[in-house]
């Protein structure tokens, strides 16, 4: 087995764990209207996003798009929301919190489909 290869494999694992954490934590959030639900949902996301564009890259564009700079600053964008929720717990703090995230991960989107 390549170092591609295994390299692929672990980002299938990653972008369906992480995926499966982002659809558990939005049907958590559709019935409990928990912010800090919303902000994990959204990084785990984004993380999946982040593996399956490195499994789309790696093995069929062969790095001829640059996506290494998203793939790393999504995941410590997204790493870093989950700690700030760990900071403080009050309602007011995760909303903007919340509102910050979604600012964030918008540009990165933008910056992604503008490259």
């Amino acid at each position: 087995m390549t170092s591609t290869e295994i390299t692929s494999l672990l980002l299938i694992a990653q972008a369906t764990i992480t995926l499966l954490i982002s659809l558990r934590a939005f049907s958590l959030y559709s019935w409990t209207r928990k912010d800090l639900l919303f902000i994990l949902g959204v990084s785990m996301g984004t993380i999946a996003v982040v593996g399956i564009i490195g499994l789309i890259d790696d093995n069929y564009f062969a790095g001829k798009f640059s996506t290494k700079w998203f793939r790393y600053t999504a995941q410590i964008v997204s790493y870093t929301f989950i700690f700030l929720c760990a900071l403080r717990s009050s309602q007011e703090y995760l909303r903007r919190l919340k509102r910050w995230q979604l600012l964030f991960t918008v540009l990165l989107l933008v910056m992604l489909l503008l490259t």
